[in-house]
């Protein structure tokens, strides 16, 4: 059993540590925070450019460049926060490794996304309470995806 400060160190580790879990919304609301950021940095440099803030030519030339840095960057955090999904399913952060593999990716997304953890403490420690931000941005983020889907559906049927 794990004694108090054992238990309050874990719950309040960072988000960019690897060590404890995260339950569902915990996932979801960091997943979509990422994504809102990059959205927001990609609609900034397109803003700037329209507003002749950068030039075009120099643009062209650090696309590339920032696409990598922006896919790392993103990549990075996003198997941060899945290994600690992982954890709270009581498995190991090397099933991270199944988002390069066909079919078990889907499994992968399955698993992070939908099925709960385990309730109790698990070899990865005590389970970690949801913070109100993490609730407030799953549930937008609940929103903003279902009504994207919606609207696809709606205007493919018009077709």
């Amino acid at each position: 059993m794990m004694n108090i400060f054992n238990q309050f160190r874990i719950q309040h580790q960072g988000i960019m540590s690897t060590q404890g879990r995260i339950g569902r919304f915990t996932y979801c609301a960091w997943t979509f925070v990422i994504l809102l950021l990059v959205s927001i940095f990609w609609i900034g440099i397109l803003k700037c450019m329209e507003h002749g803030l950068i030039q075009r030519e120099y643009l062209v030339n650090m696309q590339l460049t920032l696409m990598v840095i922006t896919l790392i960057f993103v990549q990075g955090f996003q198997m941060i926060i899945s290994i600690k999904r992982l954890h709270d399913r009581n498995l190991s952060g090397w099933y991270w490794l199944f988002n390069f593999v066909p079919f078990a990716n889907l499994w992968l997304f399955i698993n992070l996304t939908f099925l709960p953890g385990i309730s109790n403490e698990n070899k990865y420690g005590p389970q970690r309470a949801t913070t109100n931000f993490e609730t407030i941005m799953a549930w937008l983020s609940i929103i903003i995806y279902s009504s994207i889907i919606l609207f696809a559906v709606i205007m493919l049927s018009k077709r």
